[in-house]
């Protein structure tokens, strides 16, 4: 940051480099010491740095025949519980665990299987009870369709009528026989699908509810999941918050780990909190009137370093801004009076043959300030030299 810097003196309208023979100064002036500057190009970076802990992108409560997504710093639920002691009634104990805590799971792995064994029974008796209800239904059909002649004095006649006039009648009742098996059967089906709980994504075993050969209820889950990818949480300020952009790179660094991996900011804050002061001195009206509004911002990690868990304290710093290849000078060598931007040109001999430095206001126009060098866009070009006090 300090390349180009060279010791000077300068009285009213000329410097004089340091221990170097002066012409004398056409003004009168008492000498000051100064740097000469000579301006050159920089890669600008404006970031801000900000604390903040990693949690869980995304936490599955998994139940036999339901599961939950719990996004970061969402409420957990308090259960799936319907009518039934259980999502699907009718299953047995956990007969078959094959998750441990810290445990890495791929998306569909199994996990988890109940005893299926009165589901199944009770499977196979509607299945042999619908296809019972469905012969019953066709032969009430072909019953319905059979004619004995038109000769209504024919007694077989007569009869063949009237038996197909109550097959007829039976059709309804029949149909709405076959439509419950029909729903039976479908919903055991549902209750054996159930029995079998798979990983929904990629992940690792964060908690196991329920051991083998325990009853699974409907308010404690049986594995408790989370995917790999992880959340930095972390507050922003309002000034901070104003510069965020979508897409904005961040680099995120975990404590106790030994790399740091890249993101980008998706999303921008969407609420605010406001800490209340320790002891306010009186109430005031309105929503900020008890402190700083923060701006929580969430970053997702798809990809945490080694050794990342959640819980852990980790930096992000974003580039708010990237200038590279710009022209800069120190901050201190640019002047305003308000309206327009100006530094001290210097002209000067060449370093071989040493002499008096004369300088001149230039206008400049300039753009983004980081660790105390200013962009320059318009007014000086790469070789300039300026004053700085």
């Amino acid at each position: 940051m300090r390349r180009g810097l060279n010791r000077c003196l300068v009285g009213a309208g000329a410097l004089v480099v340091a221990g170097v023979a002066a012409l004398a100064v056409p003004t009168a002036g008492q000498g000051v010491s100064v740097r000469a500057f000579r301006v050159h190009q920089v890669d600008l970076r404006s970031t801000a740095q900000l604390a903040g802990v990693l949690r869980a992108a995304v936490t599955w409560r998994m139940y036999f025949g339901a599961g939950t997504a719990v996004p970061a710093g969402g409420a957990a639920d308090a259960g799936v519980c319907t009518t039934g002691p259980l999502p699907t009634p009718g299953l047995g104990p956990v007969a078959e665990l094959q998750a441990v805590p810290g445990q890495a799971v791929t998306k569909g792995q199994l996990l988890a299987r109940a005893d299926t064994t009165a589901v199944q029974q009770a499977l196979d008796a509607a299945e042999q009870d619908l296809a019972e209800s469905q012969s019953l239904l066709q032969d009430h059909r072909n019953a319905a369709t059979a004619t004995g002649g038109s000769d209504s004095s024919d007694p077989s006649a007569a009869a063949a009528a009237a038996a197909a006039a109550a097959a007829q009648a039976q059709l309804g009742p029949d149909l709405d026989r076959v439509a419950q098996g029909q729903q039976r059967v479908a919903a055991l089906q549902r209750t054996l699908a159930d029995a079998t709980i798979t990983a929904p994504a990629d992940g690792v075993v964060e908690q196991v509810g329920t051991a083998v050969g325990g009853s699974p209820d409907c308010h404690t889950p049986v594995l408790v999941l989370r995917t790999w990818a992880l959340e930095v949480h972390t507050q922003v300020g309002g000034e901070v918050r104003g510069r965020l952009r979508p897409g904005q790179s961040a680099e995120v660094a975990v404590q106790d780990t030994t790399s740091q991996v890249t993101t980008a900011v998706a999303t921008l804050p969407l609420s605010a909190t406001v800490p209340a002061p320790s002891a306010p001195a009186q109430p005031l009206p309105g929503p900020w009137a008890s402190g700083v509004a923060r701006y929580p911002l969430d970053l997702v990690v798809p990809d945490p370093p080694p050794g990342a868990l959640p819980g852990m304290p980790a930096t992000v710093t974003i580039t708010l801004e990237a200038r590279p290849g710009v022209l800069a000078v120190p901050a201190e060598a640019v002047h305003s009076d308000g309206a327009v931007a100006h530094v001290m040109l210097l002209t000067c001999p060449s370093a071989d043959r040493p002499g008096h430095c004369h300088s001149r206001p230039a206008p400049v126009a300039t753009g983004i300030t980081v660790d105390q060098l200013t962009q320059i866009t318009a007014g000086l070009h790469e070789g300039d030299t300026v004053a700085v006090p």
